[in-house]
């Protein structure tokens, strides 16, 4: 299990976490000031969830990986996963699992 904490910069209004590998990310919880927003979620391959946030706002994610296949350990392949994902036009309004 493993724990973030976030505080959320200026001109930010979202987080968006996007499993993008053959893995799981499991959820736990993600808080936003303390207030749940989101618990027991399982993200698959291309699944999202976007989280909108203020300025100062503090998030606060529990959660952990589920390795459902060999992960890319190349950390240039893990890169173009991403940059992949950021070519792709985003999505037209939030959207959680």
């Amino acid at each position: 299990m493993q724990t973030e904490r976030i505080k959320v910069s200026t001109d930010t209004d979202s987080l968006l976490i996007v499993e993008l590998e053959l893995e799981q990310t499991i959820i736990e919880e993600i808080l936003v000031n303390g207030s749940p927003f989101l618990r027991n979620a399982t993200l698959n391959k291309g699944a999202l969830v976007w989280v909108p946030v203020q300025p100062s706002d503090v998030v606060e994610m529990t959660g952990h990986y589920g390795a459902r296949a060999a992960s890319p350990t190349d950390p240039w392949l893990r890169n173009s996963l991403i940059q992949e994902f950021l070519d792709q036009a985003p999505p037209a309004a939030p959207v959680s699992s």
